[in-house]
């Protein structure tokens, strides 16, 4: 899948983002294309050539640039395959067994509960943000023990809503993804976590 990210709007917090814009890179260029063409710009008229162009040499490569969009295949395949929401808007595919339910459980809070109390931890004095840390210390232990009983997606979405949200938790969100990938056996996400917990912790 190709996405583009934006920031969340103003109401639902700090953080960015994620839409489909297709199953392949020349469709995700054309739909950019096509979308700045209906913009009624100065640029209209050359995204509308651009597109064409694109169109024919995705033909040329055996490449659907009509696969494009939310609804592209890739993404309607995933989306079948989604076990919880992030605040991303992506949300977190992992193994799961309906019937033992194992793969994942649900945490609290999360959603929008979790972003309020980060939003309180960042707001808060130095006496009161101990309280509130205490309280996402504790969430994190519960996604250690669901990580222990093989409910890796617990984790999974709890690291990525930590670090989508201010630079204050990213390097707790570094350990709980660097964990969580490993676990699930995606070695270069599990890479890509510690590198972030490294850079969070020169800052």
């Amino acid at each position: 899948l190709v996405v583009e990210c934006a920031p969340l709007p103003a109401s639902a917090g700090p953080g960015i983002s994620f839409a489909v814009l297709g199953g392949n890179l020349m469709a995700a260029v054309h739909f950019v294309l096509l979308r700045e063409s209906k913009k009624g710009t100065l640029q209209a008229a050359a995204a509308r050539q651009l597109a064409a162009e694109v169109e024919r040499a995705a033909r040329r490569a055996a490449l659907d640039v009509e696969d494009s969009g939310e609804a592209c295949a890739a993404n309607k395949s995933r989306n079948k395959q989604i076990v919880a929401k992030t605040s991303n808007k992506m949300g977190i595919v992992v193994p799961y067994d309906k019937q033992s339910q194992i793969g994942y459980r649900k945490l609290e809070p999360s959603g929008k509960a979790l972003r309020k109390l980060l939003d309180r931890i960042s707001a808060a004095s130095p006496a009161e943000r101990m309280q509130y840390q205490a309280e996402l210390d504790e969430l994190i232990n519960w996604a250690n023990i669901a990580n222990d009983e093989s409910d890796f997606g617990a984790s999974l979405q709890l690291g990525i809503d930590l670090l989508n949200h201010q630079p204050d938790f990213t390097s707790q969100a570094a350990q709980v993804l660097e964990t969580t990938y490993m676990l699930l056996n995606r070695h270069p996400f599990e890479g890509i976590a510690r590198r972030i917990g490294y850079l969070a912790g020169r800052t």
